[in-house]
């Protein structure tokens, strides 16, 4: 199920949410600016996060700094990140929408196989970023629109288990070479403005 919003303002006094089981995506600005709420409860079944869907509300003004996630999605890190080289929690199941967006810092990230989502412009403008690792077995699914676009990638290996690569998710990256794998059935735009791409391969078995 999705949380779109919630229809009207909630009561002063409401300060804890409980996100029921089984919603998998939240929308943008779902939660946002619910100041009062400061604990919130979210299910391991959600993959999505939508961009500021938990911007100001207390549960996040009060985190304090380190890596965020709701549930086992990961919002991003709150303060300066430590390490220019990251490695994701490994039960980590996806990567909220802008959640590195316009890092200065971010030079590479190790992603676990858990992972199964990367949120739109997750990774967008960091000009820093130019290794991305994914370990063995990976169940990425889905890279949304605008992953990657405008950092300094020079080389990417798409996991075989990815079915869906949103637009403009590697424009304006230094990638040379991209295979896309036999599972991805969408991925129209994603490699747009790569000025120094020699080669884009499909897989033969890709239909």
């Amino acid at each position: 199920s999705f949380l779109f919003d919630i229809k009207g303002d909630l009561p002063d006094d409401v300060t804890s949410l409980e996100i029921r089981d089984g919603t998998t995506a939240i929308g943008c600005r779902a939660l946002s600016y619910e100041a009062n709420v400061t604990d919130i409860s979210f299910p391991d079944s959600l993959k999505y996060l939508g961009e500021h869907a938990v911007y100001k509300t207390g549960w996040y003004e009060s985190h304090p700094d380190g890596w965020v996630y709701a549930g086992k999605v990961l919002l991003g890190y709150k303060g300066a990140i430590p390490d220019v080289n990251c490695v994701l929690r490994e039960d980590t199941k996806a990567i909220a929408d802008y959640a590195f967006s316009s890092d200065d810092y971010l030079k590479s990230i190790v992603i676990p196989a858990s992972l199964e989502e990367i949120g739109k412009s997750a990774f967008n403008s960091c000009q820093e970023l130019t290794e991305v690792v994914f370990e063995e077995d990976s169940s990425l699914r889905v890279i949304h629109s605008s992953a990657f676009n405008y950092t300094s990638l020079r080389e990417f290996d798409i996991p075989e288990s990815v079915v869906k690569i949103g637009s403009d998710a590697f424009s304006a990256t230094d990638i040379r070479y991209i295979f896309i794998p036999a599972n991805v059935l969408n991925c129209d735009g994603a490699f747009t403005d790569m000025e120094n791409a020699r080669s884009i391969e499909v897989s033969p078995e890709n239909p």
